[in-house]
């Protein structure tokens, strides 16, 4: 949800974002160039963030004039987010939508600003938001599609400790979970702590916005469950569900929640057609090209496809709001993610109904099953490349160029005496049985680190056939 914030603090939290990633210090010139802002400006975001991580972090500048936080190894990238998103004029738009009973002139009195400024900051807010989304420049209050309005709040209020900001109250709250405990008990859904605690946020903001803003038919249309589900024969939860509300829109859109959480759809979808499921085939069929079927890791993974397939024009919605994508900065990587488009790409091909999975969600289901399935397919599927390391100097060096290889190469290589077909040594050798031995005459500089990964990279292709018709 970056997007939704000001410049200033995206900055900034692109900057913490660095330093919690890869636990190194930051000088302020990578600052300023990351950010692409001047040296000036990046001193002062540094100021800026010192003092908003005070209590949890604390920015630290080394001799050598470089930035580091403390203790980043523990972060909690959401707690800082919030932290941020609490900062930001946007925090008090969508707040202030959920609480009702706001404008421009008691909005400009609350956060201290000139109404004119606020006015200029909705305009700015209705610039970044989807089509069927706006704030209204005089209530303050969101309108459009109603449907797309609950999931926005939803992806923002499902991870923030201030429930009351919302205007969930405790009366709300212990009525939202008695709604999800009802069908937990008669879908014989068991939800985890975590899906139990989002699907408790969606039932109380459509509590809170139903009286208001209610569930059109038209609406409906598009987010309706699908058939194969057939939640309409769940008579038991309509009945329980009317006695609350005679919208039946309203009643649907509740249990339409049960799709925000992966592990509750595939258990609605188990206990009813999950055999003759369609979208299940296809997902099974995906996995059978992608060679990762059995594990525990792949069955993980198969539930959030299968969830993402069944509802694609909502994901793949909500991930172009939040305009992730992602960044592979490896030939290994950029094999595996190959790999992964191409077998996407023959499975969709194959489909009689391919068009519904187009090219932005081929590449959206490209980028997930990388993210979450890279490892699975290297430890399960592909072979490593066999390194051995030989210095004439020192065992203690050795050991730390073999522990950086590790790091590097993350899984891709295995460090191996016998059968290896890289070596990398400090002097040419007269008795080896690898492929290649690569001089490293001193420590490794970032010219060494590229030509070795070519040299990975080339035999891991070599020794995994199957990738050859991926690139």
């Amino acid at each position: 949800m970056d997007l939704i914030l000001e410049k200033k603090l995206k900055r900034q939290l692109i900057i913490i974002q660095a330093m919690l990633k890869n636990y190194t210090t930051i000088s302020l010139q990578e600052v300023a160039e990351l950010t692409n802002v001047s040296i000036k400006t990046s001193e002062k975001d540094l100021q800026e963030i010192s003092l908003t991580l005070q209590e949890d972090y604390e920015l630290k500048q080394t001799r050598h004039h470089t930035y580091y936080l403390t203790d980043a190894s523990s972060n909690d990238w959401t707690t800082i987010y919030y932290l941020y998103l609490k900062k930001s004029v946007v925090y008090y738009f969508l707040t202030a939508s959920m609480r009702g009973r706001s404008n421009i002139r008691k909005g400009s009195r609350d956060i201290f600003i000139s109404e004119s400024h606020l006015y200029k900051k909705v305009m700015l807010f209705n610039n970044i938001m989807p089509e069927d989304i706006k704030l209204s420049t005089s209530a303050l209050r969101l309108s459009g599609n109603e449907i797309s309005i609950r999931y926005l709040l939803w992806k923002i209020i499902r991870d923030d400790p201030d429930l009351e900001a919302w205007g969930i109250t405790n009366a709300i709250y212990q009525e939202a979970v008695h709604t999800i405990n009802m069908i937990q008990k008669v879908t014989h859904i068991e939800l985890c702590p975590s899906a139990q605690n989002k699907m408790i946020i969606w039932a109380a903001i459509c509590k809170i916005r139903r009286k208001e803003h209610p569930v059109t038919s038209q609406e409906m249309r598009r987010y309706v469950l699908k058939k194969d589900i057939n939640i309409e024969k769940m008579s038991i939860l309509y009945d329980k569900f009317a006695s609350k509300t005679d919208n039946t829109n309203e009643i649907m859109l509740v249990l339409n929640g049960l799709r925000l959480t992966p592990s509750s759809y595939m258990q609605l979808t188990q206990s009813w057609f999950i055999e003759s499921s369609k979208v299940v085939k296809w997902v099974n069929y995906l996995f059978k090209k992608l060679k990762i079927e059995n594990s525990v890791e792949s069955k993980k993974l198969k539930i959030l496809v299968t969830d993402l397939v069944t509802f694609s024009n909502h994901f793949v919605h909500m991930y172009e709001l939040k305009n992730e994508t992602v960044q592979i900065h490896s030939l290994l990587g950029q094999i595996i993610y190959s790999y992964i488009a191409s077998q996407i790409k023959q499975v969709v091909s194959a489909d009689k109904n391919r068009s519904v999975y187009n090219d932005r969600f081929q590449k959206f289901l490209t980028d997930l099953i990388y993210i979450h399935g890279w490892s699975i397919l290297r430890n399960q599927v592909m072979q490593p490349v066999y390194i051995s390391v030989y210095n004439s100097y020192s065992k203690e060096l050795r050991k730390i160029i073999e522990k950086k290889i590790n790091t590097y190469f993350e899984g891709y290589i295995e460090i191996k005496n016998k059968e290896r077909e890289i070596i990398i040594s400090d002097c040419p050798l007269s008795d080896d049985k690898a492929t290649d031995v690569i001089i490293w005459k001193n420590v490794p500089d970032d010219n060494d680190w590229k030509r070795l990964e070519k040299k990975v990279s080339q035999i891991f292709y070599q020794k995994n056939s199957f990738l050859q018709n991926s690139i």
